[in-house]
């Protein structure tokens, strides 16, 4: 079978957009088209640094999970008893709770995969790639949360939820006055994980076999998501360099365009569709640049 033929890309073009809604307005003056090296050095440099940028998306999406599941776990065991005490409410409380820990869950091991993916596909064998592994390495040796937490995803994927459901109870209080009161939980059971999975929990066999016979997993995720910052934060200042590398191309291009506060630089693809002109714009990451320590205002933003 043959490949189907590809569009080539159009020459990119450097323009000036003038005035705060240039896009509503039409202000943009050409100013020259791209030597063939330098449309090659900024395209390659727009993919890199917006690359990184899709990139930051992956850590807070750990974040955001772990605090819905620990709002969850607080919002069940405020439960009325009343409620509680329906066996079938108590069942939807049970799965909405495995729901949340299996998305926290999930997106734990999404960033590790996807981040191991990504470094080894943009640098291979490099100093950003071994950043990583050492961080990677580090917070598994030394945070047996993180360790739990890492291959408590895959006790879910193999054989099943690691919370029953939602634990309640009942009991007659006589002293010092007679009253009914009521425990509710969201435990794991100890020995139920260590009969399921055995030594495929691997390093983290000695710190779940430590814990009591009923334990709540979910508190965990303080340590592992920290342990877990600590490789997101090795890993970006590790990239940092090469981002700045790529950052050089476009703003070096942007300082042909004079600074001023209606003014910026883009770079653009110019398709003529007669009888109109459509410009598409390559569009180059402004906060990766500022991150990175260069200066950005001259390029356009939108």
């Amino acid at each position: 079978m043959s490949e189907e033929a590809t569009t080539p890309a159009l020459p990119l073009h450097l323009v000036k957009l003038i005035g705060k809604k240039h896009r509503e307005r039409g202000l943009i003056r050409h100013l020259r088209m791209l030597t063939a090296d330098e449309d090659r050095a900024y395209r390659e440099a727009c993919n890199h640094l917006n690359d990184f940028k899709r990139s930051r998306e992956l850590f807070p999406l750990v974040q955001l999970n772990a605090r819905s599941c620990l709002r969850g776990a607080q919002m069940i065991v405020r439960t009325p008893r009343e409620v509680l005490r329906d066996t079938r409410r108590r069942e939807h409380l049970g799965r909405e709770f495995n729901r949340l820990l299996i998305n926290y869950l999930g997106s734990f091991r999404l960033y590790l995969d996807q981040m191991r993916t990504r470094l080894w596909r943009l640098y291979r064998v490099s100093s950003e790639f071994a950043a990583f592994e050492a961080a990677r390495r580090h917070a598994y040796d030394t945070t047996p949360e993180y360790r739990v937490i890492y291959k408590a995803r895959d006790f879910a994927l193999h054989c099943g939820m690691l919370v029953p459901g939602v634990q309640f109870s009942e009991t007659l209080v006589r002293e010092p006055e007679q009253r009914v009161a009521h425990t509710v939980g969201l435990d794991c059971n100890r020995d139920y994980l260590l009969e399921q999975f055995g030594k495929d929990w691997k390093h983290a066999y000695e710190h779940i076999k430590e814990q009591p016979d009923s334990f709540p997993i979910h508190l965990m995720f303080v340590g592992a998501t920290r342990a877990l910052h600590y490789v997101d934060t090795k890993v970006t200042e590790a990239e940092r360099p090469s981002l700045l590398a790529s950052a050089r191309v476009i703003v070096q291009l942007a300082a042909e365009v004079a600074p001023g506060d209606d003014e910026g630089a883009a770079v653009a693809e110019i398709h003529q569709n007669e009888p109109r002109t459509d410009i598409v714009f390559v569009h180059a990451p402004a906060t990766v640049i500022a991150w990175v320590g260069l200066p950005y205002q001259r390029i356009a933003q939108f």
